[in-house]
């Protein structure tokens, strides 16, 4: 990793940089969530999820930069994609268990759920926080681009609180979505601003069924009951019970629901984050979220859709394969 940090001999500049930190930060999170196996493969927290969250970044930047073109500087764009590219870093986790009532044909059943939980005892190990950490270490092994003006400490602080505080997310119960608490702040930079709405921007910007796509790895990857469940029916260890394929049927039928409840209330906070940005900024931010209605259209379609599915019409949608759970 070092020979991707320490300048070699060829000439060093923002592009040279840039790229570094691309590799550097898609390498790692390959190599953390991607080329591994059980739990700790994460289908949603991947580089794919990283990918598209800077591709949002740079989306929203190209289009302040031309209604906003003193604000969105050379420097504006680099905390960013740095941001960007390194805000997922740490994926600390633990399971959490929670007993769950279930009737079935009459009969009463309980059920150990079992949910993968990013919570931490304190501010300091957080997700957010040691993945801010990290990318400091990473731009202080990168002196070479300090020493040329690159990227300075200054730049190193504005990314680190973009990560920590664009990023933390809360839940909503009113609006029955998440939101960053810390983000939209009235001192908050438009780094962390930015950041903050392209980690939740998929149900608004996401084209071509990728908010489906992203819900439905989400639910595979804090579900760990069920892809316990059907890592041990596909090896044929232990084969799902036709309780167990109806409590899972209905967890799953929840979800789709729950889909389309987030989107609608994504789009209700969104709109209220947009007006902390200056009045020239809003309506091209409001316009780059142009999909919300496509894709609640589309979750409130699934919910049609697969209301009387079965137990493998609803795991095949899901994207629960053998080689998945392996």
């Amino acid at each position: 990793m070092s020979e991707l940090l320490t300048p070699q001999a060829e000439v060093l500049d923002e592009n040279t940089f840039l790229e570094r930190i691309g590799k550097v930060t898609h390498k790692r999170l390959v190599e953390r969530f991607e080329n591994v196996s059980g739990k700790e493969k994460l289908p949603y927290h991947d580089s794919l999820h990283t990918q598209r969250v800077t591709q949002r970044v740079q989306t929203f930047l190209a289009a302040l930069k031309k209604v906003a073109p003193d604000a969105i500087t050379p420097q504006v764009e680099r905390q960013a994609y740095v941001a960007a590219r390194g805000h997922d870093l740490v994926q600390n986790w633990h399971e959490k268990v929670v007993t769950d009532e279930f009737e079935y044909n009459g009969k009463k059943y309980s059920f150990n759920k079992i949910i993968r939980d990013r919570t931490a005892p304190s501010e300091e190990e957080r997700n957010e926080h040691l993945s801010a950490l990290e990318v400091a270490e990473i731009l202080d092994t990168m002196s070479w681009a300090t020493k040329q003006g690159i990227f300075t400490q200054t730049d190193t602080k504005v990314v680190k609180n973009a990560i920590e505080n664009g990023t933390y997310a809360d839940f909503d119960g009113n609006h029955v979505t998440v939101y960053q608490p810390q983000a939209f702040t009235p001192d908050a930079p438009i780094v962390t601003r930015v950041l903050a709405l392209a980690d939740t921007g998929a149900a608004g910007m996401g084209p071509g069924g990728e908010y489906e796509a992203e819900g439905l790895a989400f639910f595979r990857e804090e579900n760990l009951d069920i892809f316990e469940a059907l890592q041990q029916h596909f090896s044929g260890e232990k084969p799902l019970n036709e309780v167990q394929k109806a409590y899972f049927t209905k967890r799953m039928r929840g979800w789709l629901g729950f889909q389309v409840l987030f989107a609608k209330g994504r789009k209700a906070l969104t709109h209220n984050e947009i007006e902390t940005f200056a009045e020239a900024m809003r309506p091209v931010l409001h316009e780059a979220f142009s999909k919300f209605d496509e894709n609640i259209a589309r979750a409130e379609s699934n919910v049609k859709k697969y209301e009387n599915a079965s137990f493998e019409e609803l795991r095949d949608f899901f994207g629960y394969t053998p080689e998945g759970v392996a």
